[in-house]
């Protein structure tokens, strides 16, 4: 009991002397405080995202992961390619080439196969591929 009275009286005499120093330590955790709060309050409307909204058919990613390899291959849809050349040039391209889009409509020409396109006495380009 002893211990604790001196305990006390030790502490009021603690407080006594540096009583300036303590408030302004409390100051200082109250101003931090503030500052934190206010800077989380902020914060959390600085940092908040657009809504996403999801038109259509919504599918499961297990659902697509579950698909053998095989399937994929037998569900995705071919593109037609045809082979296109100019009436004034002496190459021919793939319809899905890059450089087909630069061929003029007015002097474009399509072959629906290789051959076609060979007969007709045009050479395959080898930038397409």
């Amino acid at each position: 009991m002893y211990n604790m009275i001196k305990i006390i009286s030790n502490f009021k005499q603690f407080v006594k002397k540096n009583k300036n120093t303590l408030y302004f330590s409390l100051f200082l955790l109250v101003f931090a405080g503030f500052w934190f709060l206010f800077g989380f309050c902020l914060g959390k409307h600085l940092i908040q995202k657009d809504n996403i909204f999801v038109y259509g058919d919504i599918v499961k990613i297990s659902d697509i992961l579950k698909t053998d390899s095989v399937e994929k291959e037998e569900n995705m849809v071919v593109e037609n390619i045809y082979y296109v050349a100019s009436s004034r040039g002496k190459y021919y391209y793939p319809s899905n080439c890059s450089l087909a889009k630069n061929l003029s409509a007015k002097n474009l020409l399509t072959f629906s196969t290789e051959e076609e396109a060979k007969s007709a006495g045009y050479i395959f380009n080898t930038r397409c591929k």
